[in-house]
């Protein structure tokens, strides 16, 4: 009943304090006094915008970009390289940097803590964390069942954040700007495609291809077509066709594995 609970709040979160009254709530049911949600936006493949919304003591936020953690964070590590659930005393701690990391973090009331992933659209990546300043539970049962909880929640968090509160960020593009006939253009520009092959494929004109294109880029930031699609591929707002194509060819091939005659 609680999570259901979660969910309506969710579904229903109209801004960033009432967020972290929902987010604070299900780390204080786990028994964890912090949480932490961020999301890195690809709105630059070099310098993409990193998001964070969190409770962790002032003095640690300070701590951590004064002695550039990100870089050695072995909880943002796995992140990048797993799909799964870690908590963190599973993490290896070899490097004395890592040790060193955790130490620091131990002194401000973050000993210990769980995080799951967060994928979003195109290469958008983040992570929901709980954290406490005592050990985790122990007992593979009941770590199993809070690592599904708060994947579970770390999933209907980033759904509804995005859906309704992204947009009310100072983020260094617009997401969601792009029209349907622009995000085609870019498509298949992606493809190798010239105006003219678009145009075809389309049913417009060349010069329209163009203007379409030359509006997209703008939405995204920059005035070249080529940054345009990676920016547009990395954010998500062009990806491959689920089922329909523009092409002669109504849907892609589907390589099927285990049928039976």
């Amino acid at each position: 009943m609680k999570d259901l609970t979660l969910r309506t709040r969710l579904k229903r979160v109209a801004d960033l304090g009432q967020l972290r009254v929902i987010c604070t709530d299900f780390a204080e049911d786990l028994g964890c006094p912090f949480y932490l949600y961020g999301l890195r936006i690809p709105t630059s493949l070099a310098e993409p915008y990193h998001l964070t919304i969190t409770n962790y003591p002032a003095f640690w936020q300070q701590r951590y970009e004064e002695k550039a953690y990100l870089r050695v964070d072995p909880v943002v590590a796995h992140v990048v390289e797993s799909s799964t659930p870690v908590y963190w005393d599973e993490l290896p701690q070899f490097s004395p940097d890592t040790r060193d990391f955790f130490r620091d973090a131990a002194d401000f009331g973050i000993a210990d803590g769980l995080t799951t992933p967060i994928y979003g659209r195109g290469c958008e990546i983040g992570l929901f964390s709980v954290a406490r300043g005592q050990p985790m539970p122990r007992g593979e049962h009941k770590r199993l069942n809070l690592a599904r909880r708060v994947q579970w929640f770390s999933i209907e968090l980033h759904e509804h954040a995005r859906r309704r509160l992204l947009g009310k960020f100072d983020l260094p593009i617009s997401l969601n700007a792009l029209k349907m006939t622009e995000k085609e253009c870019l498509l298949w520009l992606a493809e190798g495609k010239s105006a003219d092959q678009t145009a075809k494929l389309l049913d417009i004109t060349a010069a329209a291809v163009e203007q379409h294109l030359k509006s997209a880029a703008g939405k995204l930031g920059t005035r070249d077509f080529g940054n345009a699609v990676a920016r547009a591929a990395a954010l998500g707002e062009i990806h491959p066709p689920s089922y329909v194509t523009r092409s002669k060819h109504a849907t892609p091939p589907i390589a099927w594995h285990g049928r039976t005659t």
